[in-house]
Formats: C-alpha cells, structure tokens, sequence
C-alpha cells in the first residue's frame, strides 16, 4: 500500500518485479506504464497490441490500497486481454500465492459523478457524468427523472 501515489518509475519497478514473481518474465519488458488522469470510470486499462498499461489518478486517489492489485489485473490483460476462463485461471493462480487480491472488479468508480438524478416514482438513483435529457429518459419503472438539487447524491438514510 502507498501512503502517496508511487511515480511513475515506481510503477515501472513494481511492473519489473511482479513480471518476475508472478509472470516468470514473460510479459514484454517494454511496456509502458502510465498514469491517466482521464480515466474517472475504470480503475486501470491495458492495451496489449501497443504494450501500454495505463492506471486512473482518481481511482488510486480514492483507493490507494488497490494500485498494485490494479497492476496485475491489467498485467494479467496482457496475456489475455478478455475477462474470460483463462483470465479467471490467472488471477486464481496468482491469488494462491497469498500475497495479492487481484479482482475481476475494482473498489468503486474512479471518481464521482458529476450530475445525480432520481426516479419520482421508484427512488432509484443514477450518478452520470453527463447530463441527461429528462424530458426525453425515464427510469425502468417509467417515472420520470429529476436532477437532485446541487448535484447531490441522497443519502440511503435519508431516503
């Protein structure tokens, strides 16, 4: 875990040494690690044709604890970039190890949305980044839409 978030060169070294411990060097040395200050959704992101793992600023922000798990997951993404059996057998593999809980999910959103709305007739509440048009959505139920005053997200006790 990092009391600060590790620079770059940090996440590179980290990259180096679980390549060794878990991976026995057979992921590409070249890779490149960055950190995205663009990503408010996701936690990481790996694009294995270009050899590039990227990590959300916010999420580690948010979840400091996460960014060396982060890194394995999209480690992992470099093997085999889809979620699917195999994906599942590695990080089972590397869980066995016992020193990592590396996750299909990650902790939460990266960062919060901006804009939060309700659902009149059912309370359901949706967080977007956007604006939604709330003459044109509804919810799932049909009831309609309402922007919560200051973009706040109500609180379950308040509800």
């Amino acid at each position: 875990m990092f009391k600060r978030l590790p620079s770059k060169k940090t996440l590179e070294e980290k990259y180096d040494k679980f390549n060794k411990e878990y991976f026995n060097n057979q992921l590409p040395y070249d890779t490149k690690i960055e950190w995205s200050t663009k990503m408010t959704k996701s936690a990481g992101l790996c694009i294995p044709r270009k050899k590039i793992i990227r990590i959300s600023w916010h999420y580690a922000r948010r979840f400091p604890e996460d960014v060396e798990n982060t890194l394995i997951h999209e480690m992992i993404h470099l093997k085999f970039p889809n979620h699917g059996p195999q994906f599942y057998a590695e990080v089972d593999r590397i869980n066995a190890y016992g020193k990592m809980k590396v996750s299909r999910f990650s902790l939460g959103r990266a960062a919060e949305p901006k804009y939060y709305y309700i659902c009149t007739k059912c309370g359901i509440q949706f967080g977007r980044d956007k604006r939604v048009n709330i003459a044109r959505y509804v919810c799932q139920c049909n009831g309609k839409l309402e922007l919560l005053p200051e973009n706040k997200k109500v609180a379950e006790e308040e509800r």
